[in-house]
């Protein structure tokens, strides 16, 4: 069993059974990583309220078949990117992308603060992140040529509105 404390992003919540659920945290030490949080959407949960997406929290993981989250309290909950809601929507994208293209647990701790910065100053968006992974020609439709609006993510490439129209909803994120 491996015990460490590390600052996270909170970029994803699933819920799963009626009281618990899975959080994908972004961490400089990890990568990305998901872990289970016991009890977090029980009606009263301590843990709960301190990982919600758009957020740093400092989180204790314990990895015990799999990583599971001991205790977390919030550092920064963003309360002005979330006040705002074209700024919320640009982080929850920007959220999404860090899950798709972020290494899986593997850390990188300057990337890591540099989407911090990004997220603490309200200017995290999908295509900010991407360029901060390495994704500089996120602009061009790889299809058509046209410009992109939409990072469609199993194959890690931009499209035009056009080219995704037919593509589920649930594998393109708005750029």
């Amino acid at each position: 069993m491996i015990t460490a404390v590390t600052k996270a992003i909170i970029v994803a919540r699933t819920p799963v059974r009626e009281r618990d659920a899975t959080i994908t945290l972004y961490t400089p030490i990890f990568g990305i990583i998901e872990a289970r949080a016991e009890g977090a959407r029980a009606p009263k949960a301590k843990l709960g309220p301190h990982l919600d997406p758009v957020r740093r929290s400092l989180v204790r993981i314990v990895r015990k078949n799999g990583f599971v989250i001991a205790d977390a309290l919030t550092e920064n909950a963003w309360g002005s990117v979330k006040a705002d809601a074209p700024r919320l929507r640009d982080a929850l994208a920007a959220c999404a992308i860090i899950c798709a293209i972020a290494p899986r647990e593997e850390g990188d701790e300057k990337t890591w603060h540099e989407i911090n910065r990004q997220f603490e100053n309200g200017t995290a968006s999908a295509r900010t992140i991407l360029r901060q992974f390495g994704y500089g020609a996120a602009d061009v439709c790889i299809r058509c040529g046209r410009s992109a609006s939409r990072w469609y993510v199993p194959d890690h490439a931009p499209l035009c509105t056009e080219c995704s129209a037919h593509i589920p909803e649930r594998d393109i994120v708005i750029l």
